[in-house]
């Protein structure tokens, strides 16, 4: 352990220097609508149709960030880009803190370096961050005793709150009902309080400007399957490699599975349960970490207690415990150099198209802008006077009926149309598209997926020569706009 106490804090300095400086390059894709969300929220309410897309503007639309959004656009508009980073900066930390509480013991240092190392490519501006604080505070107050029997009741207005910051509020609602059927089955009784609070935290989430219908959203989103290999956060974790998430499993799952007679049977359910989460899909990676932390410390402690009793083996503990804290060290060093460096490929300067959209800005086109999916938040964002085909918003949203000139799939329209399964000009025709605005020699995110996945399914090889910009050109669309970022062609008179 580290005992020093100026060592400790030039530590957490470090970590908070490194996660701040990260959320200060890295945009989020997602950023810009977010913004103008809030905006929009601030000036004339909730939305309940679709603001910002061409494709689907009537989709009776569920913000079920609204609150965040409308933060964020108050945040943003007091303390720009500084001021939010050192807010999610500090969120992570106490959502980390409130792991740590729910530890017995005090020995962490291993654990909790790998723990950061691991969640640190998933941090950056966005709302996703409000989701670990709030399941770590949830945690801390099931499974402290002191705090359930003081706070339970308090619960559902946190989940009030929790319901319109981010729909992870069902994730809560989850986790209350697996630690009520795990405990009441190590009891042999069904815990009544439990179930009460568990029903009223329930309805406490309809309390949201949407009513039930919240439930909706989230049920959309985990219930599409289609997202599994097209959205990268959707994808499972082992597609992506990350040597200190690996590092932080092995040593957790070996001291946790040897010391799980010292934890109870409700702890290793949502260990096991999240464990599998964050196996199947990224976006869960993080929330695992959150739960698994305080067991991985406890476990760690319980062991060296039991090698006490051994001669010589305590001290050889220790020494291997040096090697081990020094190698953590140095892989968290790493990731968070590797990282910092791609977070300035992800920046506003070098991944968006800020200057096409000032010629864009200076020369508005008379019909409508297909771009890339992952720059349509940024559009939104900086190019209000126009809508977008496709957002972050989208990729769930169906519609039954919808009008002849829209769309009742928009992100599958989009995926058919770059993988070259629909004619381009059919779609550009239905919307009144004359403006492209694409990436200079880049693949985007769609394209990098496919790649990844033709590995692996080589014989899944038809129209992946379909290459828009090289189409326009044989239809005789006109390069306009060219830099480093991004190129704008338009159609030929």
């Amino acid at each position: 352990m580290i005992k020093n106490r100026y060592l400790k804090l030039c530590f957490v300095f470090l970590i908070f220097l490194a996660l701040f400086i990260k959320g200060l390059f890295l945009l989020d894709p997602d950023f810009g609508f977010h913004i103008r969300g809030g905006q929009i929220i601030n000036l004339t309410g909730v939305p309940k149709l679709d603001p910002f897309s061409y494709t689907m503007p009537s989709f009776p639309v569920i913000d079920h960030e609204w609150l965040t959004d409308l933060t964020f656009y108050k945040l943003f508009n007091s303390t720009g880009f500084p001021g939010l980073s050192i807010t999610f900066t500090i969120l992570l930390a106490l959502a980390l803190y409130a792991a740590f509480l729910r530890s017995s013991k005090h020995y962490f240092e291993v654990p909790l370096i790998l723990a950061i190392s691991a969640i640190f490519p998933y941090f950056s501006v966005r709302p996703q961050v409000e989701s670990w604080l709030m399941l770590s505070i949830l945690l801390l107050v099931i499974f402290k005793k002191d705090l359930w029997k003081n706070f339970k009741y308090v619960l559902p207005f946190f989940f009030v709150l929790w319901a319109n910051l981010h729909g992870s509020f069902a994730l809560g609602i989850f986790t209350l009902l697996i630690y009520l059927l795990f405990k009441s089955v190590r009891l042999k009784k069904l815990q009544l309080d439990i179930l009460a609070v568990l029903f009223i935290c329930l309805l406490a989430t309809f309390v949201n400007p949407y009513g039930p219908r919240l439930w909706y959203e989230v049920w959309s989103s985990i219930s599409d399957s289609s997202l599994r290999w097209t959205i990268i956060e959707w994808q499972p974790s082992f597609v992506f490699f990350n040597f200190p998430l690996l590092a932080y499993f092995s040593v957790s799952i070996v001291f946790v599975w040897r010391e799980k007679k010292h934890l109870i049977l409700e702890q290793m359910a949502l260990y096991f349960i999240f464990l599998l989460a964050a196996i199947s899909s990224l976006r869960h990676v993080p929330l695992w970490l959150i739960v698994s932390l305080p067991l991985t410390i406890d476990s760690i402690y319980a062991f060296s207690e039991e090698i006490t009793k051994r001669k010589f083996a305590l001290r050889r503990f220790l020494k291997l415990h040096w090697v081990v804290l020094v190698i953590s060290l140095i892989l968290f060093i790493s990731q968070a150099l590797f990282l910092l460096k791609g977070a300035r490929g992800v920046s506003e300067d070098s991944f968006y198209p800020g200057k096409a959209i000032v010629y864009l800005r200076n020369n508005l086109p008379y019909g409508q802008i297909f771009s890339r999916y992952d720059w349509g938040g940024y559009l939104i964002w900086k190019l209000p006077e126009k809508k977008v085909f496709v957002d972050g918003r989208m990729p769930s949203w169906r519609l039954k009926e919808n009008p002849t000139q829209e769309s009742d799939y928009a992100y599958g329209d989009y995926l058919d149309l770059l993988r070259g399964k629909t004619d381009y000009r059919q779609t550009f025709e239905k919307y009144n598209i004359d403006t492209v605005l694409w990436a200079e020699g880049k693949k985007n995110l769609l394209e990098n997926v496919q790649d990844f996945l033709r590995r692996f399914f080589p014989g899944s090889k038809k129209n992946q020569k379909f290459n828009l910009l090289k189409e326009l050109d044989n239809d005789g669309w006109h390069e306009v706009y060219k830099d480093s970022v991004s190129v704008i062609y338009k159609k030929g008179s």
